[in-house]
């Protein structure tokens, strides 16, 4: 393992365990307005990410972050940590797992800088990175399913039914064995990138970038990951607070090829 990345984990693990801290505090779960997606701020989320910018100081140059938007750091490096504080944010206020803290170190403001990216599950304490040379579950090498035919693979769909386009779907859900909806999308990237899932669906265009670790980290276990036509889109993204995913993950080429089809009768 390359020392940058040994340097990360380190730096990652302390950053969770304040984070799991914050989350056993006395009104951690109360509500405290919006943040700039329109979404719900709770008191750990702004915890987290004030207690996370102050961890990584002298890290990075700029902390992309869900609650505060671009918060700049104190770095002269140029690097970029792109942060999720607390995916699942809404379970967590309900008292259900799972919800995690997600990060990803970048070079620069593109997906292709990314060179170390980090996941823990603060419910329960499974932690997932990828790094330059593979994806990692509680330090052990992962990678993606062998599933290949629809009726066996295990979906999660992430679609508001108030949309449009919800119908989509049901081509796609009347041949597949099973689907998962777990309210943290980061980690449940992290578990396609480990055969908990094989195939991650979200369309709606309205997830925030914070959620880059998970793509990258299933894209290090071996996930391809497309728009609904089959164009990649990884190369493309760029890391600004502004910036929203929509894409299909899958485990293999072949799976993503029949997810496809059938996304396409929809």
């Amino acid at each position: 393992m390359e020392k940058r990345a040994k340097e990360r984990i380190a730096l990652c693990r302390r950053i969770a365990k304040k984070a799991e801290a914050i989350l056993g505090r006395k009104g951690a779960r109360e509500k405290k307005g919006l943040n700039p997606l329109g979404h719900h701020s709770i008191a750990a989320d702004l915890e987290i990410e004030k207690m996370a910018a102050k961890e990584l100081g002298r890290e990075a140059s700029v902390l992309v972050s869900e609650e505060g938007g671009e918060i700049l750091l104190s770095g002269k490096n140029g690097e970029v940590v792109v942060c999720d504080p607390l995916d699942g944010s809404r379970n967590f206020r309900h008292g259900v797992p799972p919800y995690c803290i997600a990060l990803s170190f970048s070079k620069s403001r593109k997906y292709s800088g990314i060179y170390f990216s980090y996941v823990r599950d603060l419910s329960c304490g499974n932690e997932f990175w990828a790094d330059n040379e593979g994806a990692y579950m509680n330090g052990k090498r992962t990678a993606t399913s062998k599933i290949t035919e629809l009726h066996g693979a295990r979906i999660e769909i992430d679609q508001a039914k108030y949309m449009q386009g919800y119908a989509r779907f049901v081509p796609l859900l009347m041949t597949i064995k099973d689907t998962r909806r777990l309210g943290a999308n980061a980690l449940a990237l992290c578990h396609l990138a480990c055969t908990g899932i094989d195939a991650f669906i979200d369309l709606r265009g309205t997830l925030s970038i914070v959620h880059v670790a998970g793509l990258h980290i299933a894209e290090k276990a071996g996930a391809i990951i497309t728009d609904e036509r089959g164009a990649p889109i990884l190369q493309k993204l760029g890391l600004k607070s502004s910036g929203r995913l929509a894409f299909v993950a899958s485990a293999n080429r072949r799976l993503h090829s029949a997810v496809l089809v059938q996304l396409g009768k929809g």
